[in-house]
C-alpha cells in the first residue's frame, strides 16, 4: 500500500491491481478507490494539497476532480478552524504520530456544512523514510449528529426540568446504585456537585448502622420487586450532618422488562422532624419530672420544675401548627392541644383519662374499617409510626376530617415508655387543592375547544386533545414550537400583537379569525385569549381558547342562500298577482279572459300557502312545539291522501304516478295528517327533479313489524358526495337540468323530523347523476302501549 501510494506521488509507476479468482482479471486499486461513494478518499502531498479525489469525494464535498486537485485541501473548513491553524495542526499530529481521527463540521463546495468523520494517515516512502503525503479518508455523518442532537436537546429540556427544581432532591441510579444524574435540588439538600457524586454509589447518603444491616440494597431489591419504594430515616449530607428524609424510589425498565435504573426522590423533612423531636423532648422532660416526684426530698422542687416544664410544654405544643394528643403509657389521653380540640371535637377536660380509641377513631376513608391509631402500635413496638395513607379523623359530632402524620414514643429516664405524643394535621385543604388542580387539568383535557398555553414569546406550552383534534398537531409535536406555526401566512401579524398587548396588560376582546391545520388546510375559529398570572400577579403567559365555528359559518352561508332563494320564490307568484290584479283593473275584459286570470292568482295563492306552511312548519321543528295529533290510521288511506295531494302537480308535467298498496291492511298509530305532508314531499320532490313524461313510483310494503313506504323516479339523481346532507336545512343540489325546479331546500328536512316523530327513519339513495333517487321511510307498524288511548307528542 505505501508503495502504491509512493508511487502514485511520483506518478511514475502504473497503480497496482487487486487479483481476483483465477480465470478473472485484476482490478486496478485506483479503480476500487474511485468507485466508493459513501467515503470521501483523497491523497495529499506533504504541503497538503490534494493529489487525487474519488466519487465519493466529488458527492460528499461537492468538487470535482478538475476543480480541486491542486488546491489546498483548509478549504474543506469552516474559517474559524482555518483562523485556529486546524487543518496544519491535524497535518503535524498524523506526521507526528503517524495517524490524525477527528470529528467536526466540514465545508461544501456550496458552502454548507457538514458533519465529518476524518482519518489522516501519513505516507513515507519505505525505502527512505521520508514523508512523501497524506491518505486522507472523510465520512458524512451528519445524519448521526443531527439526531444526537436532536436527542440531546431533548435530554437537555428534562434535565432542565428536572435541574430546575429545588424542594427536591431528584437523580437517577443505574441499577448497580451508582448515580447517574443529578440536579439543582440534589447538590442543595445533599452538598455534593454533580462533579462530585456522579458515578459514586448512593449509600454513601446512609448513616453506618443503616450500611451495616444494608439498608441501601434493601430499598433496590424492593424497589426491583414492587415497582416503588418509599420509605422516611435519617440520611447524611457531604459535610456529615444528618437530615430527616422522604426518599421514594422508583424502578426503571424498559418495554422488554430489564431493569435499566432507579429514580430516586428525597424531600428534607428535617424541620418537621425537629418539631417533632422537640415535642418528644419536652414530654420526655415532663416523664422524667414526674418520675422525680418519687423522691420525697426533691418533691417540692420536682413538682415546682414540673409546673414550669408543664407550663412551657403545654405554650409550645399549644403553638405547634399541628394537632398534638399526648397519652401515657396506658394510651389513656392526658393532653390535647387547641389544634386537636378543633378536630375531634374534645376539649382537654373532658378528654383526660380517656382511652385514645375513644378520642381519636380513625377508619380507612375507601373500606370504612376501623384503622389501628398510631398510639397503639407505638406502645407495642417502641418505634415512630406513621399513619396509612386514606386515613379519616371521626369527630365527637361526626365529622369526618382526612388526617395524616405519626406518633411517636416518650421515653423515661431508663429508656422505658412512658407515654406516647401524637401529631396530626387536617389535610382537607391540601386534597382539595389537588383535586381541584386534577379536576380543572381534566376540564382542559376533556374539553372539545382547544384550550392552548403558551410562554411570553409565544412558545407552545400545553396542548389539550381538542387541540389535536381541532388542528390535527400531536402535543408531542407541537410543545415547543412557535404558536405562530398555527397561523396562515395572511394572519401571522396577529400574534405578536396579541403578545404585546397581553404583556402590557391590555384586555382581548373576543374575535373570530382563521387558523391553519397540520395538514394545510384553513380553519374557522372563534378564539379567546387570556392572561396568566404567577402568584404575584405578574402576567407570565397566555391562554388561549379556540371553537371551531367552520359549521355556523357554513349554516350561515346556507341561511344566506335560503334567504335569498325564498325571495326569489315569493317574488315570482307575488308578480304574477301583481300583473293579475293590473289585468283585471283594464276595462273591456270579457269573463273568460277574467276566470282564467283568477284561476292563475288561485294557483298562485296555493303556492304562497304552500311556503308559509312549510316556513311555519320549519319554525316549529326549530322552536321543538311540532306537535302530532295520533290516532289509529290505515297507511294505505295515508298514502292514497298524499298521492291525492300532489296529483295536480304531476299531471301538470305528463309524469305518469305508479302506486302499489298491499292488499292487507297495514295499521300505524299516526298523526294522518303529518304523514301524508311527508309522503306527498317526497312525491313532489320526485316530480320536481325528474323530466316531464317520466314515471314515479310508491310502493308501500311490510317487513316483519316494520312498515316501508318507497318513492323512487328516473331523474337527475343526486351526486355520492351530497347525499349524506340532503335532509339537512336549506340544502340544495348543486348541479339541476334546465327541465327541473330548485325548491327553498325545506321540504326534505320537514319530512326527516315529522318522520323521526313518528318513531321511524327516511333514507336517501341514488346511484349518481342522471340515474334517479330512491326515498325510503320505515315506520313502525305495531300499535305501542296505550293504543288509542295515548295523547298527543
Amino acid at each position: 500500500m505505501r508503495s502504491f501510494l509512493r508511487r502514485l506521488f511520483s506518478r511514475k509507476l502504473e497503480p497496482p491491481r487487486i487479483g481476483r479468482a483465477s480465470g478473472q482479471a485484476d482490478i486496478p486499486f485506483t479503480q476500487l478507490v474511485a468507485a466508493v461513494r459513501d467515503y470521501a478518499i483523497l491523497l495529499l502531498d506533504p504541503e497538503g494539497h490534494v493529489r487525487s479525489w474519488n466519487a465519493g469525494a466529488e458527492q460528499i464535498k461537492g468538487y470535482r476532480a478538475d476543480e480541486i486537485i491542486g488546491q489546498h485541501f483548509k478549504k474543506f473548513y469552516p474559517q474559524e478552524a482555518q483562523a485556529f491553524g486546524w487543518p496544519t495542526h491535524e497535518l503535524s499530529v498524523a506526521a507526528s504520530t503517524g495517524r490524525f481521527e477527528d470529528e467536526g463540521w466540514r465545508i461544501r463546495k456550496d458552502g454548507s456544512r457538514f458533519w465529518a468523520n476524518v482519518v489522516i494517515t501519513a505516507v513515507r516512502d519505505p525505502e527512505r523514510g521520508g514523508l512523501i503525503g497524506y491518505l486522507k479518508i472523510t465520512r458524512d455523518l451528519t445524519d448521526r449528529r443531527l439526531a444526537e442532537d436532536k436527542l440531546r436537546m431533548s435530554e437537555e429540556r428534562f434535565r432542565l426540568l428536572v435541574e430546575g427544581v429545588q424542594d427536591y432532591a431528584i437523580f437517577m441510579l443505574d441499577p448497580d446504585g451508582r448515580v447517574a444524574t443529578w440536579n439543582t435540588g440534589a447538590q442543595r439538600i445533599k452538598g455534593y456537585s454533580a462533579e462530585e457524586i456522579i458515578g459514586e454509589h448512593f449509600s454513601r447518603f446512609y448513616p453506618a448502622e443503616a450500611l451495616q444491616r444494608g439498608w441501601p440494597e434493601t430499598e433496590l431489591r424492593q424497589a426491583a420487586a414492587d415497582g416503588r419504594f418509599e420509605d422516611e430515616g435519617w440520611r447524611i449530607r457531604k459535610d456529615g450532618s444528618p437530615f430527616w428524609a422522604n426518599v421514594v424510589i422508583t424502578a426503571l425498565r424498559d418495554q422488554t422488562g430489564i431493569l435499566r435504573g432507579f429514580a430516586k426522590v428525597t424531600r428534607d423533612l428535617s424541620e418537621r422532624r425537629r418539631a417533632e423531636d422537640q415535642a418528644r423532648q419536652l414530654l420526655q422532660e415532663e416523664a422524667s419530672r414526674k418520675a422525680a416526684e418519687a423522691s420525697f426530698q426533691e418533691a417540692q422542687s420536682a413538682r415546682d420544675e414540673e409546673r414550669r416544664h408543664r407550663s412551657q410544654l403545654q405554650v409550645t405544643l399549644s403553638s405547634i401548627g399541628d394537632a398534638v394528643i399526648v397519652t401515657d403509657c396506658a394510651g389513656r389521653v392526658t393532653f390535647l392541644n387547641p389544634v386537636a380540640t378543633e378536630l375531634t371535637g374534645w376539649t382537654p377536660e373532658t378528654a383526660a383519662g380517656s382511652p385514645l380509641d375513644d378520642v381519636f377513631q380513625i377508619v380507612n376513608e375507601e373500606t370504612r374499617r376501623p384503622v389501628e391509631s398510631p398510639v397503639t402500635k407505638v406502645l407495642r413496638e417502641g418505634v415512630v409510626v406513621g399513619l396509612a395513607n386514606h386515613t379519616v379523623l371521626i369527630a365527637r359530632n361526626g365529622r369526618e376530617v382526612p388526617i395524616d402524620d405519626s406518633g411517636a414514643p416518650i421515653r423515661g429516664q431508663n429508656g422505658e415508655i412512658a407515654g406516647v405524643v401524637l401529631v396530626f394535621r387536617d389535610v382537607t385543604e391540601a386534597r382539595r387543592a389537588v383535586e381541584t388542580r386534577l379536576h380543572l387539568a381534566a376540564i382542559v383535557e376533556s374539553s372539545d375547544d382547544a384550550i392552548i398555553g403558551q410562554d411570553l414569546q409565544g412558545t407552545i406550552l400545553s396542548w389539550n386533545s381538542g387541540a389535536q383534534r381541532l388542528y390535527g398537531y400531536r402535543a408531542e409535536d407541537i410543545i415547543g414550537r412557535p404558536l405562530t406555526a398555527l397561523a396562515p401566512p395572511d394572519h401571522a401579524d396577529e400574534m405578536p400583537q396579541m403578545l404585546q398587548q397581553i404583556m402590557q396588560g391590555e384586555h382581548i376582546e373576543h374575535f373570530e379569525t382563521v387558523r391553519m391545520r397540520v395538514d394545510g388546510t384553513r380553519v374557522d375559529v372563534s378564539l379567546t385569549v387570556s392572561p396568566i398570572r404567577n402568584a404575584s400577579g405578574n402576567v407570565i403567559g397566555a391562554s388561549k381558547i379556540a371553537r371551531d365555528i367552520s359549521e355556523r359559518k357554513r349554516e350561515d352561508r346556507r341561511k344566506n342562500e335560503f334567504l335569498a332563494i325564498l325571495a326569489h320564490e315569493l317574488r315570482n307568484p307575488l308578480a304574477a298577482l301583481r300583473s293579475g290584479l293590473d289585468v283585471l283593473q283594464l276595462p273591456g275584459s270579457d269573463a273568460a279572459e277574467t276566470t282564467e286570470i283568477l284561476t292563475i292568482m288561485s294557483g298562485q295563492m296555493d303556492h304562497l300557502v304552500r311556503m308559509v306552511d312549510d316556513l311555519l312548519d320549519i319554525s316549529r321543528i326549530a322552536r321543538g312545539t311540532l306537535e302530532l295529533r295520533k290516532s289509529r290510521v290505515s297507511l294505505q288511506q295515508i298514502v292514497k291522501s298524499a298521492v291525492e295531494m300532489c296529483a295536480p302537480g304531476v299531471a301538470a308535467r305528463e309524469q305518469k304516478l305508479h302506486v302499489r298498496l298491499p292488499d292487507e291492511d297495514i295499521p300505524l298509530f299516526a298523526d294522518n295528517t303529518r304523514l301524508a305532508q311527508a309522503i306527498s314531499n317526497l312525491v313532489t320532490n320526485a316530480s320536481k327533479y325528474s323530466g316531464r313524461g317520466d314515471p314515479i313510483s310508491v310502493t308501500v310494503e311490510k317487513s316483519g313489524d316494520t312498515a316501508c313506504i318507497r318513492v323512487r323516479d328516473v331523474g337527475i339523481g343526486i351526486p355520492p358526495p351530497q347525499l349524506s346532507g340532503i335532509f339537512e336545512m336549506f340544502a340544495q343540489l348543486k348541479q339541476t337540468s334546465a327541465t327541473t325546479q330548485n325548491g327553498m331546500g325545506v321540504g326534505l328536512a320537514i319530512v326527516k323530523r315529522l318522520v323521526e316523530l313518528h318513531g321511524g327513519v327516511v333514507e336517501a339513495h341514488s346511484a349518481g347523476p342522471g340515474r334517479g333517487s330512491e326515498f325510503l321511510i320505515r315506520l313502525p307498524a305495531s300499535t305501542p302501549l296505550g293504543g288509542e288511548s295515548a295523547g298527543n307528542e
